[in-house]
């Protein structure tokens, strides 16, 4: 994949395939969701791990037929005026429900949003800290996740499952 040291090696069908089978990700445990929906998030509406932390759950659309995830303004995305040489994205990426079972992105998101606490006092944020045993629905602190933790534990949570 080039001469570069640190470049991005793509990710295999099998490896996977063994973050399902090791737990890393998944529907059963706080921080097993919290990295699917990250991984989600990261494949499916082709987000990067800073748009993932910055976004709010404000962020996101849920219908029936889908998520979108409504993406904001940026140095290079500032809009549809005519003037504007740089444009907003015309169409958001979307999720949409499959017959995948506990794989299905649609759930584990719909999933993860019923386990956030509820009320006032909750953070904007869409990655919060999970409860490391939680005792009812609610799986989540009233916390953000810290920001580079979360960006280096995805990776981290990759890299583990697949060594």
């Amino acid at each position: 994949m080039g001469n570069k040291t640190n470049a991005a090696q793509p990710v295999e069908e099998e490896d996977i395939e063994k973050m399902w089978v090791t737990g890393a990700i998944g529907l059963s445990n706080p921080r097993a969701l919290l990295n699917l929906v990250w991984w989600n998030n990261m494949t499916q509406l082709s987000m990067r791990g800073f748009q993932e932390h910055d976004c709010g759950l404000e962020d996101f659309i849920v219908t029936r037929e889908y998520i979108e995830y409504t993406e904001r303004q940026t140095k290079n995305r500032q809009g549809d005026e005519e003037s504007s040489r740089k444009r907003a994205q015309k169409c958001n990426n979307k999720i949409f429900p499959t017959d995948g079972g506990d794989r299905n992105p649609y759930r584990a998101f719909l999933k993860y949003i019923n386990h956030r606490p509820k009320g006032e006092n909750v953070p904007p944020n869409f990655s919060l800290t999970p409860v490391v045993n939680p005792k009812g629905e609610t799986w989540y602190k009233l916390s953000a996740v810290d920001k580079n933790r979360r960006k280096w534990n995805g990776c981290r949570t990759l890299q583990q499952a697949l060594s």
